[in-house]
């Protein structure tokens, strides 16, 4: 998402209200103005996205049309109509056309184009659909969204960018653009470009005006791979599964670690795989606990980016609201707690693998039950089955070990009688039959159960079994929110 201002007027950069004059006896206090910020303020109207991605066995396709936050307000037309590309109009969808009324103050319509089904197979075709014939004096912003069709037989790929916040103050000598988290700043003397990068900097940014109007964007520079299951049909809620790297890791070498994707397209899941941000040595982390791996200071608000970033996907996809799932390897593990503590209306479970919880609970205690699986190998290296602290990094806090870290989550739970198996069930590393023994809570209160996992002689980084997906997947899938 892109947020933009103008400085051309009040009304797109923000207002100002002064007290002033009391009557009856008062008295005005020290703080006598407020300024006001308008965020999101695309000026027009137009298609949300520039571009879509849709998949062939979808039965209809919705695009959404916006006006935006300018001064005008009043009744409006806009004609919209297929074009063909690639992909044509009684083969590959049916030709759609027609005007869309706004009535005043109506800021958003959406417009339905019907796919049609190929029975075979075939590569990604695209269509695009444009906007004509605006009436009223609003501009017209985005006028075409280019609409992909993707071959619906396995798993498609989909960048899903989350929204960055940000505001605008300015003065008539300096303008200072404030904005959390990594982003892109932007610059362009009209709303539809051509947009030019600012280049590399940092919130706040400051500088003077170098024309009476000039627009600003910002838009996150971290884009999260989704893959999508085959069996999405547009309607049909599913589950989605965010998968989180390592601490120096990336999207990419997960998705081959855990090797997820097979299981959750036989089982019809989404699968998220996001990325952290670089720290001063280049290495990619998530802010997750005191004692991982904000390790130089950063103060990335991950918290609030991958919450927005479920969100951003729940709008575009139709998602399971009872099971989304958060999973992630040690620095993730350490990550996938965090977004448990924070945001436990939203997550249904956690599968933390090699990565602990808070030592202090009672600072980080949810507002609900989340199902818990804690994955932990007794020989970890890195981030000890026992507890410890990461030395020789510049952050030293002490974590709790895997034990303390399930008997924690089962007190925030309420578990109570919990069951260790006699000898392990379960084979999760390669070459080796049987080494995991579990220990479950046999009772707990609904949407809350705690499980521990216990790698018999697993390092932080095992080579993982071919069992080991499947039973992480199903485990996830069998605990959703009540």
């Amino acid at each position: 998402a892109v947020l933009f201002w103008c400085r051309k007027c009040s009304l797109c950069c923000g207002l100002s209200s002064t007290l002033s004059d009391p009557t009856g006896g008062a008295v005005l206090g020290a703080r006598r103005t407020a300024t006001m910020t308008i965020l999101d303020n695309d000026p027009g109207v137009g298609f949300e996205s520039k571009a879509v991605d849709a998949w062939a066995h979808l039965p209809t396709l919705k695009l959404t049309v916006v006006r935006g936050n300018d001064g005008w307000l009043e009744p409006f037309r806009v004609d919209y109509q297929t074009v063909d590309g690639t992909a044509q109009a009684g083969i590959d969808y049916e030709t759609a056309a027609g005007t869309l009324s706004f009535a005043a103050n109506e800021r958003v319509k959406s417009l339905a184009v019907n796919l049609m089904q190929d029975s075979a197979p075939d590569a990604s075709k695209y269509f695009t659909v444009t906007l004509t014939n605006l009436t009223g004096q609003i501009p017209m912003g985005t006028s075409s969204s280019r609409v992909r069709l993707l071959d619906g037989s396995q798993m498609n790929l989909a960048l899903v960018q989350p929204m960055t916040l940000g505001a605008i103050e300015n003065t008539d000598d300096w303008i200072q653009v404030f904005w959390q988290g990594s982003a892109v700043l932007s610059r362009a003397h009209s709303a539809t470009g051509p947009w030019e990068a600012v280049g590399t900097v940092d919130s706040p940014f400051v500088t003077t005006p170098e024309s009476p109007g000039a627009f600003y964007g910002l838009k996150s520079s971290r884009s999260a791979r989704v893959h999508v299951p085959s069996r999405y049909d547009g309607q049909t809620p599913l589950p989605l599964v965010v998968v989180l790297h390592g601490y120096g890791g990336n999207a990419g070498w997960m998705e081959g670690y855990f090797q997820f994707q097979p299981a959750a397209e036989s089982r019809g899941v989404f699968l998220c795989y996001p990325e952290g941000t670089p720290d001063s040595v280049g290495a990619r982390y998530w802010n997750a606990t005191d004692a991982c791996c904000d390790f130089y200071g950063g103060g990335v608000d991950d918290s609030a980016y991958l919450r927005g970033l479920v969100e951003i996907i729940a709008h575009r996809f139709v998602i399971d609201r009872k099971r989304i799932y958060f999973t992630g390897l040690s620095n993730g593990g350490f990550m996938s707690y965090r977004m448990a503590c924070d945001h436990a209306d939203l997550v249904a479970a956690i599968a933390p693998f090699a990565g602990v919880t808070f030592l202090d609970a009672a600072s980080r205690r949810p507002t609900e039950p989340v199902h818990v699986l804690h994955i932990h190998g007794t020989a970890d290296e890195t981030v000890p089955y026992d507890g410890g602290a990461l030395y020789g990094l510049p952050v030293t806090a002490l974590f709790p070990g895997a034990m303390a870290t399930v008997q924690t989550w089962a007190w925030l739970n309420e578990c109570q009688d919990p069951v260790l198996e006699p000898a392990p069930s379960l084979g999760l590393t390669s070459g080796v039959a049987l080494d995991t023994t579990v220990m479950r809570y046999t009772s707990a209160p609904p949407g809350g159960e705690v499980e521990l996992w216990t790698i018999q002689m697993g390092r932080h980084v095992p080579t993982l079994s071919g069992e080991f997906p499947e039973r992480v997947i199903d485990w996830l899938l069998a605990h959703p929110k009540p």
